[in-house]
């Protein structure tokens, strides 16, 4: 079972915008530790909470894929 997963984000590639966005949209399944790592990069850990653990993988999977397309709407908005 997938309950938390890490990724390092370049904030080129996934704005900050549809970082705040993507957490905003899964506050109530998932909890976020963001730190800095370097210039423009962050590491993002996602962890389902207790209550939706039978569910984790779909979700995971989902915020990183909300993350993805909302990255995608921003810059095709510039």
């Amino acid at each position: 079972m997938l309950n938390s997963h890490t990724r390092i984000l370049d904030n080129n590639i996934y704005p900050k915008k549809a970082v705040a966005d993507a957490r905003m949209a899964y506050r109530d399944y998932c909890d976020f530790a963001i730190e800095s790592t370097a210039s423009h990069t962050v590491k993002l850990t996602v962890t389902v909470k207790s209550e939706h653990e039978n569910n984790s993988r779909e979700i995971i999977l989902g915020f990183w894929n909300y993350l993805l397309d909302r990255s995608c709407q921003i810059k095709a908005e510039v």
